[in-house]
């Protein structure tokens, strides 16, 4: 009588097969993780560069969240409610003109704040550089905070120091024309809490010797790829001013 022989797996032969099972999908875990990271990041760069547009877009639209109500006390810090029913964005001779962005020292969050300036009728001929000269401030309790998404951070060029920085977006009240000024080389100073000294460079000076910040994203350990960075320089009137600049031209 003849024996049908049973095939099978053997001891040896089961634990391989559960050893390269799990390593595949070690390595596939692993790769998702990293695709998921890698995503992350970009989403971060992404949402920063759509964070500043949007301060652009609040400043050509003169968004005004205060009510009609209220006035400038230039000569101090205060503004102060009034009942003088003046159109929003303007009393007196107070206007809404535009936000102040800074860094914090660890380069992790952005703080931006709503900026006024004084304008007297009779010196609106002045160019922009003169009108606004020491005569612009922080409009009180209007900061916002925006925190650097997935705990990236903003850094100098291939370092990992964070970077400092300043960025004032104003509307002209003598043409409406958009400007920027950017602190690289100290155009703007904060001095009493709601004080700033505007420095700026002289309209002849050539736009590609013009100043620019670029803010180096490093993703603190998320991936190990190449940093990408946001351009900003002193010519951007608008949005779209606000760069990308992809992992294989950052130079980060």
């Amino acid at each position: 009588m003849n024996h049908l022989k049973k095939a099978g797996f053997t001891i040896i032969e089961t634990m391989l097969f559960l050893a390269i099972t799990g390593l595949l999908i070690v390595v596939i875990l692993v790769g998702a993780g990293g695709s998921i990271n890698v995503q992350r990041y970009r989403d971060s760069v992404n949402s920063l560069q759509s964070f500043i547009q949007q301060q652009y877009s609040e400043v050509s639209e003169v968004r005004n969240t205060r009510d009609n109500k209220w006035t400038c006390d230039m000569s101090g810090d205060a503004v102060v409610d009034n009942t003088s029913g003046m159109s929003r964005g303007r009393s007196d001779n107070c206007v809404l003109i535009g936000r102040l962005i800074t860094v914090n020292d660890e380069g992790t969050k952005l703080y931006v704040a709503r900026v006024v300036a004084s304008i007297d009728s009779s010196r609106v001929t002045q160019k922009d550089a003169e009108l606004l000269k020491d005569n612009i401030k922080i409009l009180p309790d209007s900061e916002e905070t925006y925190e650097v998404e997935w705990g990236s951070s903003l850094v100098k060029a291939k370092l990992n120091d964070p970077i400092k920085f300043s960025i004032l977006v104003i509307r002209s009240p003598i043409n409406g024309v958009i400007r920027t000024y950017l602190n690289n080389s100290d155009l703007i100073e904060l001095e009493a809490p709601n004080s700033i000294t505007l420095k700026v460079l002289d309209d002849s000076i050539p736009a590609d010797q013009k100043t620019s910040i670029k803010m180096c994203v490093n993703s603190n350990g998320l991936f190990g790829g190449t940093r990408m960075a946001i351009l900003i320089d002193e010519k951007t009137s608008n949005a779209s001013g606000v760069e990308i600049l992809g992992d294989a031209n950052s130079q980060c």
